[in-house]
């Protein structure tokens, strides 16, 4: 199976652990490429903070890159792979 180049994924505090999470969005992922995770913004239900994302992505080797509110309640945050 061919890589991607970007991937994504959804998750809200309480779905179990964030890095695996971000790992396992990974696998089919090429470097250097983006996982694009999926957040709800703060004051609604099932909000990470954003140092808990921050942690688990560099746990999961990214780097956390650039975040985006792209409604009211779900913000993207994009992060990179590590180059060669």
């Amino acid at each position: 199976m061919d890589g991607c180049s970007r991937s994504g994924s959804s998750f809200r505090a309480g779905d179990g652990d964030l890095t695996d999470t971000l790992v396992d969005t990974q696998e089919n992922l090429e470097v250097p490429g983006a996982v694009f995770l999926l957040t709800p913004q703060q004051g609604v239900e099932g909000f990470v903070e954003p140092a808990g994302i921050t942690t688990a992505a560099k746990t999961a080797r990214l780097t956390p890159a650039t975040s985006l509110a792209i409604s009211k309640e779900r913000t993207a945050t994009r992060l990179n792979t590590p180059k060669r």
